[in-house]
């Protein structure tokens, strides 16, 4: 990669000349301000390739569950939340995971002493698990005699069969469509944080998976919703704190195909981006609804739940994908990517691979694999691996007892290396909320691949050229904004990163930098 030592953005926010400090000194005219970074180190601004916008911005003022040690501590935060609610209002909370203190699944019957007046929903650190107090079951209307809908679970007592509040998948639709729709003006809140808290950690342009549409059927999109009453109207205005490239629940993908035909897919100012589709096809491995091809080792005769039908989805992509529109489809276990990557090779539209302007294929995670065969399958089809190394965190202490040593090990887990070699590109993001954005800790990971502090499969670890690049350039790529955003150049938007250290001495035992000033448009907008 080639370093130049100053550059020059005009007053639109692009770059005009990158070279040497004195050659650019020497163009410009008196009235130019001169920023001068002393030396420090400056890349591209992150992309996250997968955060839930809105969510993750509304996370940050909800009960934190994340990192609780213990069943009194878990129980104290809910006082603690309830506390400052109104009695009758809906209490939410997030993060919870039950390895923290010991691998015991919370229970309704927690909540009964803090919370009896109160609805409560608290989601598991992944949102593909929930746990509702009595009251929440109560006002969904759930009972002893509710059957679980499709792909979900309701979760009973074993010895008696009642009720215990643990919801799994589209289980959670029953309680969450009782839940008010955040106004506007909430929405725009939780915007201002999450930007303040992406833009600290280098994060210039996120690519939005939305708001999941956990409501009835024939609700609105909450992913449209924020589209139309937050993100389009800002863009306008030019208040968007940062780049939002917006994805849309993949069954809505005629009215995004009328959209594009009328507004094309990018707004003039820069700061929006459309045209691509999200779903579903499998859970979490925490859950253990990852859909896997053979059952679980530690729960024999569970593989998983299967959330859309293979020639539904089919069906969707082809139709997608004629349209223009890019598919991106959530798969983690290695039943869901067998699965994917068939769908998109076999129904790929002739002509419609590659790098260039045109849909993006991906598929979300890529957690799982059965083996190089897959990634092969993947590549074939031109579709992109939006990876999350952060998940390491949570899943590397699951895998062994889980899925075994085998599906745990090279080619098959986190396997970015086996990715790579077949031919598949890489986008790198978080999944925040459901963990931290920061892209250097990712980059780390990537790298290291020793988050639980030992070394795991270093085989399937990237370089540090090669993570920097998901993160940036092949990010943009993926979600077509290859032609201004991605890298320092001139004629592109100077969206940029200044670190404490380089990044690329990580490799030879380098300190670990961190952000000092993150820029958009060549304006700072963090660290200033």
């Amino acid at each position: 990669m080639p370093w130049a030592s100053a550059m020059l953005v005009s007053e639109e926010g692009k770059v005009i000349v990158l070279g040497e400090t004195e050659e650019i000194l020497a163009q410009i005219e008196d009235d130019v301000k001169v920023v001068s970074l002393d030396g420090k180190y400056v890349y591209p601004g992150f992309h996250d390739s997968h955060v839930h916008l809105i969510t993750g911005g509304l996370s940050l003022s909800s009960i934190d569950l994340q990192h609780v040690h213990t069943r009194e501590e878990f129980v104290e935060r809910v006082k603690q939340g309830v506390a400052r609610v109104d009695k009758g209002g809906w209490v939410m909370g997030f993060g919870w995971d039950e390895h923290d203190w010991g691998g015991e699944w919370p229970t309704a019957e927690w909540l009964e002493q803090v919370a009896p007046d109160h609805p409560v929903l608290l989601l598991r650190y992944d949102m593909h698990a929930g746990l509702a107090n009595y009251k929440a079951l109560r006002e969904a209307n759930l009972t002893e005699k509710s059957v679980d809908p499709p792909s979900g679970r309701i979760g009973r007592e074993l010895s008696t069969g009642n009720l215990n509040g643990l919801l799994y998948e589209y289980a959670l639709i029953s309680v969450t469509s009782q839940i008010p729709k955040p106004s506007v003006q909430a929405r725009e809140v939780a915007l201002e944080r999450a930007a303040e808290y992406l833009l600290a950690r280098g994060v210039t342009c996120v690519h939005d998976m939305g708001r999941v549409a956990l409501g009835p059927p024939g609700q609105s999109s909450p992913a449209w919703d924020d589209f139309h009453e937050l993100y389009f109207p800002l863009a306008d205005a030019g208040k968007l704190p940062l780049r939002v490239h917006a994805f849309m629940p993949l069954s809505s993908w005629k009215d995004l195909a009328d959209f594009v035909h009328v507004t094309g897919f990018q707004h003039p100012g820069g700061f929006l981006s459309w045209g691509g589709l999200k779903e579903f096809y499998d859970g979490s491995l925490g859950s253990r609804t990852a859909l896997m091809q053979e059952p679980y080792d530690d729960k024999p005769g569970e593989t998983g739940e299967q959330l859309i039908a293979k020639d539904r989805l089919a069906f969707l992509f082809a139709a997608s994908s004629s349209a223009g529109l890019s598919v991106a489809v959530h798969a983690i276990g290695d039943r869901a990517n067998l699965d994917v990557s068939a769908v998109f090779a076999e129904n790929m539209p002739s002509g419609s691979e590659g790098t260039g302007p045109g849909p993006q294929h991906r598929v979300e995670h890529a957690q799982h694999l059965g083996g190089e065969e897959i990634a092969r399958t993947l590549a074939s089809s031109g579709a992109v691996a939006s990876i999350q190394p952060l998940h390491m965190e949570s899943d590397v202490p699951l895998l062994a007892a889980r899925l075994g040593l085998k599906r745990a090990g090279p080619a098959h887990s986190f396997a970015y290396r086996t990715l790579l070699r077949g031919g598949v590109r890489l986008a790198m993001g978080s999944d925040w909320p459901v963990v931290r954005s920061d892209p250097i800790s990712a980059i780390v990971a990537s790298v290291f691949r020793n988050t639980t502090g030992e070394a795991w499969v270093p085989e399937e670890s990237l370089t540090v050229s090669e993570a920097l690049l998901a993160s940036t350039r092949d990010a943009a790529l993926a979600a077509n904004r290859g032609h201004d955003l991605g890298v320092l150049e001139v004629g592109r938007w100077a969206d940029l990163v200044v670190l404490s250290s380089d990044l690329f001495a990580l490799a030879s035992g380098g300190a670990r930098p961190h952000v000092l000033h993150t820029y958009v448009s060549g304006r700072c907008v963090h660290g200033c």
